[in-house]
């Protein structure tokens, strides 16, 4: 979690000032940013997809449970 607070502070990284890094290749010394980006892009979307997937998994198991008989 420190990790990600730390990249995550506005400033912490010149492409923060000149977005066209961006485009630089990983490959350039001194293009970390992106090495960690690719990393916590995938914390991300995981944080993203996994209450999705938790949800809709539960969704499918209570449409298979039959209707209680008694609440009616």
């Amino acid at each position: 979690m420190e990790g990600f607070l730390d990249i995550t502070g506005s400033g912490t990284y010149l492409v923060d000032i000149f977005p066209i890094l961006r485009y630089i290749p990983s490959w350039v010394p001194g293009a970390t940013f992106q090495k960690e980006a690719k990393i916590y892009r995938g914390i991300q979307d995981e944080f993203r997809q996994l209450p999705y997937e938790e949800t809709i998994r539960n969704i499918v198991r209570l449409s298979k449970c039959p209707p209680d008989e008694g609440s009616g």
